[in-house]
């Protein structure tokens, strides 16, 4: 039979995951310059030896200035280019392509955003023929950190101005007592870590460790029961953790 109309669908189906958890986490604000710049501080040590004789006649202690740091600014792009007959012609799915192409492309940039700020890369500070890198979170971190036997920090250089991504260490089994040494060396620095930040492969770890509820419960309004197998907030010795599963993470220098 000559002349049945196609059937297809109006309706795009797209199983791409565009969660960000990071980026959607973090503060935003716009960059005036290529080398952001921002500044930490911290207190002297404690002194449980600190005393004056009554009199004493008092002299300053010696004062230390905040350090500055900074960062690159990382280009990002994606182009769209839909002709003026593609824009006029009727697409199944979408009543305008250029939108729809846009559309797509900045959530295209979001899951890039997530990939490079979760990572483990050094800043480059580029030039005419070079392109800006910023550093990922990874790379920054130099407290608090388990890199294992051979792993070296990164961290920022005050000489050249820049981020150096961090060395991974020796592979090892991911275990309940390493977390719990990071947690606790950040609590005693002053941090309060309410987010543990995972790819797939750590969060069914976390999910295996000893204590997991290992029991059935009802599932209301059915015949069914539900497996408790998941662990999604950890309680330490320094409060609840929430673990947040991340599809984007873990990439960068030593990483696949």
């Amino acid at each position: 039979m000559v002349g049945i109309r196609e059937d297809l669908s109006d309706v795009i189906t797209m199983t791409a995951p565009t969660e960000v958890p990071f980026y959607s986490g973090i503060a935003k604000k716009g960059a005036k310059n290529r080398t952001p710049e921002w500044q930490t501080d911290t207190l002297a040590a404690v002194n449980p030896d600190n005393k004056n004789v009554e009199g004493d006649v008092a002299t300053n202690d010696a004062g230390t200035q905040p350090s500055r740091i900074k960062n690159v600014v990382q280009l990002f792009d994606k182009v769209v280019e839909v002709s003026s007959t593609a824009q006029a012609g009727e697409a199944a799915g979408r009543a305008d392509e250029l939108a729809y192409q846009v559309v797509k492309r900045g959530k295209e940039l979001k899951r890039d955003f997530e990939a490079r700020f979760t990572g483990n890369f050094a800043s480059v500070l580029g030039n005419a023929s070079t392109a800006g890198e910023c550093a990922g979170v990874e790379a920054y971190l130099t407290s608090n950190v388990s890199r294992g036997a051979t792993g070296a920090n990164g961290g920022y250089n005050s000489g050249t101005g820049l981020i150096a991504a961090a060395t991974d260490g020796t592979l090892r089994e991911a275990t309940e007592s390493l977390l719990k040494g990071v947690i606790q060396s950040a609590w005693q620095n002053g941090g309060d870590p309410g987010t543990i930040m995972v790819n797939g492969l750590m969060k069914q770890k976390f999910s295996g460790f000893a204590g997991i509820a290992t029991q059935y419960r009802d599932n209301p309004g059915t015949k069914a029961a539900v497996i408790i197998a998941a662990a999604d907030v950890y309680k330490s010795d320094f409060g609840l953790h929430s673990i947040v599963p991340n599809r984007f993470m873990c990439r960068g220098t030593g990483r696949a």
